[in-house]
């Protein structure tokens, strides 16, 4: 049975900020991790400009699905009128 506790936490490194954290249990112990990050939020205008960029790919992607559709579409239209009876794959 764990009985839990809030502990002090000291900072002896007044400049340590900490981004994200981990805990373990290890038998009776807890550890817990901290770290900092010197990673800087992206300003909300090189966001816009990848999400941008997204959307003209998937853009282009849906109109590339598109042409190969018609040009199969083509290709097996005028398959079918070079057929006898311009209907239809042969039947032996």
């Amino acid at each position: 049975m764990f009985q839990w506790s809030i502990g002090n936490i000291l900072n002896p490194i007044l400049d340590f900020i900490p981004y994200e954290h981990t805990a373990t249990l290890v038998d009776n112990y807890m550890f817990v991790a901290f770290v900092t990050t010197s990673y800087t939020p992206a300003p909300l205008i090189l966001i816009l400009i990848k999400l941008f960029k997204l959307a003209k790919l998937l853009f282009v992607q849906q109109e590339l699905k598109y042409l190969l559709e018609l040009l199969n579409n083509i290709l097996n239209t005028a398959e079918n009128e070079s057929r006898p009876g311009g209907v239809g794959p042969d039947v032996p």
